[in-house]
């Protein structure tokens, strides 16, 4: 109970500091940010005090939890994180908050049954290879069952339009997380790591449900909309799987053949990527709910389109202003916590045009809004393929003296195919519906 009236007066004491909208956002904007830096720092430290391989490992574990954390609620999530805000925009509260219910007993059962699944799989092949593989992976997918749960809290409170809040939330988490993973780190290596982050992850999801969610319970009731909830979330995240793959395609090929400690090197130049995905993410997570309640309000496709381009359009900007700066502080910065790593100036600079286009291919929330979910599969079908093929053939080519650098290019590929195919689409869907 002090726990939960301390997040209260909290919480209320951040809101009445910033009452306007624009002081509201700015402020969300501000404490985002400082987050994105908390968790690009844990990747610094991490990088500086673990050894290669172990970084390697633990960077390749974390892409792992990455692409499980959509599927272990098998799209209900996923779908719920669409319909919510939509029903909250067509004044269906009740409603929102019943079917919100549903949706969390579906996915607390489908979490335990894959977390037991896939631990007694794991027992049945280390048996079978000789290997440990039962902490890392009971580990793993605990820490997307945390994630889960989390992620379910914090994104009713996007949808309901609370982002300072959200923002605080997300803040104090990351800050934790940052301080008490660098110490399980220096003392119990990657299953620390995992261990602490799961913890934390739990409890911040706790102190959401008992404080900060109206007449939060979990109900068993399997209903015909949670059913058609989940094939639609399905969609979304086999979307979000295809995403991510054509994001982390070319770390997920070299992964698989390099050693550990080479491929460290490029994980290392690649958490400008990392950081880049955090601002992404703070722009997701404030354009999103407006958009989605705006298209349950009223259907104005034009409005979200020009919203949509006026962001992307200001950030477009401030990356191509940024070229000229970053560079000489990123170099600075890398030199002074991988002193032990060699640092490619030109494939950073290659990982940074790629990812101003990543920030700025916000067209794929308005495909998503109006329900046309298959066509962001099919672009990132096109996206996945063109990045993992040329990954592939880049490590096979006579070119593999320089295959960071070559496959630093496929990256910025990628996100360059990926914003062109988004915005056209966009344009086009917004006129054949308008």
């Amino acid at each position: 109970m002090k726990i939960q009236l301390f997040t209260k007066r909290l919480i209320n004491l951040y809101n009445s500091l910033f009452k306007t909208k624009r002081a509201n956002s700015a402020a969300y904007a501000l404490i985002m940010l400082l987050s994105s830096a908390f968790s690009f720092l844990k990747f610094f430290i991490l990088g500086s005090i673990l050894s290669k391989n172990d970084f390697g490992q633990y960077t390749y574990l974390n892409l792992i939890i990455q692409y499980g954390t959509p599927i272990i609620s098998l799209g209900i999530l996923e779908g719920l994180s669409r319909r919510f805000p939509i029903m909250l925009g067509e004044k269906k509260n009740e409603q929102a908050i019943q079917f919100r219910n549903a949706c969390l007993g579906c996915i607390i059962l489908l979490s335990l049954s894959i977390l037991i699944l896939g631990t007694v799989t794991a027992a049945f092949i280390e048996k079978i290879l000789d290997t440990v593989l039962i902490p890392y992976v009971f580990l793993s997918i605990l820490e997307m069952v945390a994630f889960v749960l989390f992620w379910f809290g914090l994104r009713e409170l996007r949808s309901r339009l609370q982002l300072l809040t959200y923002s605080i939330i997300n803040f104090s988490r990351t800050t934790l997380d940052l301080l008490f993973t660098v110490l399980f780190a220096t003392y119990f290596g990657v299953l620390g790591i995992l261990s602490s982050e799961i913890i934390i992850l739990f409890i911040f999801a706790l102190i959401i449900f008992n404080t900060l969610l109206p007449n939060i319970r979990i109900s068993l009731k399997l209903t015909r909309e949670i059913l058609s909830t989940a094939k639609e979330g399905i969609v979304i995240t086999f979307g979000s799987i295809l995403a991510n793959t054509g994001l982390s395609g070319d770390q997920i090929v070299l992964g698989y053949f390099l050693p550990k400690s080479e491929y460290a090197v490029y994980s290392i130049h690649m958490l400008l990527a990392k950081a880049a995905l955090i601002i992404t993410n703070i722009l997701y997570q404030y354009v999103t709910p407006y958009i989605l309640r705006l298209y349950g309000e009223c259907k104005r496709y034009r409005s979200i389109l020009n919203y949509l381009d006026r962001i992307s359009l200001i950030f477009l900007s401030l990356g191509t202003l940024g070229f000229f700066i970053f560079p000489n502080i990123l170099m600075f910065l890398y030199k002074q916590f991988f002193a032990n790593y060699t640092i490619n100036q030109y494939l950073l600079m290659t990982i940074y045009i790629g990812i101003i286009f990543q920030i700025v291919n916000l067209f794929p929330i308005a495909i998503i809004a109006v329900g046309k979910l298959w066509l962001r599969v099919g672009i990132q079908v096109i996206v996945c393929l063109f990045v993992l093929s040329f990954t592939y053939l880049s490590i096979n080519s006579s070119l593999n003296h320089n295959l960071i650098n070559v496959v630093g290019l496929v990256f910025l590929g990628g996100r360059l195919l990926d914003c062109s195919l988004s915005f056209i689409t966009t344009r086009w869907i917004i006129r054949s519906v308008d």
